[in-house]
């Protein structure tokens, strides 16, 4: 046999594997197993294998070069395989660490192989010093290695996998993007990507935040006067965590009295969320919501716990009024105390009130085709009812009280003296109503409760609800 067909297995062979680069591992496995056959052909027909005798002619060094590239497609073929075993689900896929060294074996064992059994090279000598040459990297390599055989601990403990939420004992949080041979990435909450060698992996610390859900527990400090009634504390607190959806409701959240100072108590809230990656947010909110209870309550320096007119004064429905306008409706206001499970209003109702909360929660639901759904609910600071009492439309909400809570009213006969045959009054609150829809935090309640039609009507619908007899 001449040269001519060992040299074009070794192109077609070639050939399949610059096609193949970059597609799919199965397109490559496949490529691989068809470039092995060929050379197994070409072997075959020479009458040799992969390890062939010694060396008579320049037609033995084609088929010397063949075997050798039956080799490199053997080793490529097993090491998918292996990769293909080890790699079987999504959460499996990044974590590299064992095929790779698995690889690293393969290819090392089949190039002696084909150095000393193929080519006939002698490998002693290389052998002989392999034991320095290793002595030589392990110290030039000794924190690499060290991160891999950490690696290896890691990957044989599995306390975490791609996907999972995790934090280590340094308080860097995050989800784990990769794992490799050397380190692990990380994506944090403000989207900054940590590599974290394994060395310090297997050292530190590890909360698996997923596992077994991806509930987790939060904790918030807060301190209030210490002079306030901790009971009282307490319950306002416990009723900022109502006001927060991500705060869920089993299990049920925990106050604790931490330190009782001579100016200020601290308290610890422990909460659950859904989704940790949340707990900065929702702590935030929690805190948020906390505050304006105890605001409303006269329990931070400066506020009052009669607080209607300043109630008044921050809704930015009213920005467009004069201070006497504001004072008319001030003195109009009245002060309502509901238990909880009453009703304020009901859905269809159309009474043209609006509704400050001073104190307590109220829970906003609708009904749709017999199904009832939540639309939110409203804390200390919140007002609901702009658009029923500006224009009489009818409610398309319920409003329910959750736990005791106090109220001030305004009702139409109050704006009829300030709206009555007063264009540019009507004109400044319809700007109000628009900004405050967009202002608040609870403007989705305002939104799904407050159906008005088109916005260009709404400066109508005032004017004619207060100008007719």
């Amino acid at each position: 046999m001449d040269a001519v067909l060992p040299a074009l297995a070794l192109v077609i062979s070639i050939g399949t594997l610059l096609a193949v680069r970059g597609r799919s591992a199965l397109i490559r496995l496949a490529a691989d197993i068809f470039a092995l056959f060929v050379l197994s052909l070409v072997l075959a027909q020479a009458q040799a294998g992969p390890l062939p005798t010694a060396m008579t002619s320049g037609e033995r060094g084609w088929v010397r070069a063949v075997a050798a590239g039956w080799w490199f497609f053997a080793c490529r073929a097993t090491v998918s395989l292996a990769r293909a075993l080890l790699q079987h689900d999504e959460r499996s896929r990044e974590m590299r660490l064992v095929s790779d060294l698995l690889a690293a074996a393969i290819y090392l064992a089949a190039a002696l192989a084909v150095l000393g059994l193929v080519l006939k090279l002698p490998i002693g000598g290389l052998v002989a010093t392999s034991g320095l040459v290793a002595i030589v990297l392990g110290l030039a390599l000794q924190s690499t290695l060290a991160d891999v055989f950490a690696g290896i601990a890691v990957g044989v403990e599995q306390p975490f996998h791609v996907g999972d939420r995790i934090r280590l004992s340094d308080s860097i949080e995050g989800r784990v993007e990769q794992i490799n041979w050397r380190s692990i990435r990380l994506r944090t909450d403000q989207d900054d990507l940590v590599v974290i060698p394994n060395s310090m992996i297997a050292k530190a610390q590890i909360v698996n935040r997923s596992s077994p859900s991806e509930h987790g527990i939060v904790r918030a400090l807060l301190s209030a006067p210490a002079a306030a009634d901790p009971d009282r504390v307490f319950e306002l607190i416990r009723m900022a965590t109502m006001l927060v959806p991500d705060v869920l409701p089993q299990p049920e959240p925990t106050i604790l009295l931490l330190r009782v100072g001579e100016r200020t108590n601290s308290y610890e809230i422990s909460f659950t969320v859904a989704d940790t990656a949340r707990s900065p947010h929702v702590r935030s909110e929690l805190l948020r919501h906390a505050r304006r209870q105890m605001s409303a309550n006269g329990l931070v320096p400066g506020s009052s716990a009669d607080c209607g007119g300043r109630l008044l004064r921050e809704a930015a429905l009213f920005d467009g009024l004069a201070d006497e306008q504001f004072g008319q409706l001030e003195r109009s206001m009245k002060q309502r105390r509901i238990a909880a499970g009453e009703l304020l209003f009901a859905q269809g109702g159309c009474e043209a009130n609006l509704y400050f909360v001073a104190d307590g929660v109220l829970e906003i639901t609708r009904t749709v085709e017999g199904q009832t759904t939540v639309v939110g609910r409203l804390g200390a600071g919140d007002h609901v009812g702009e658009i029923g009492l500006l224009t009489g439309a009818p409610r398309v909400a319920t409003a329910t009280a959750l736990t005791d809570a106090r109220l001030y009213v305004i009702d139409k006969s109050s704006m009829d003296p300030i709206l009555c045959g007063n264009e540019d009054v009507a004109r400044a609150l319809e700007a109000s109503v628009k900004r405050s829809r967009n202002r608040y935090a609870r403007s989705q309640v305002a939104v799904r409760s407050e159906e008005i039609g088109r916005p260009e009507d709404l400066l109508m619908r005032i004017v004619h609800f207060f100008s007719r007899a």
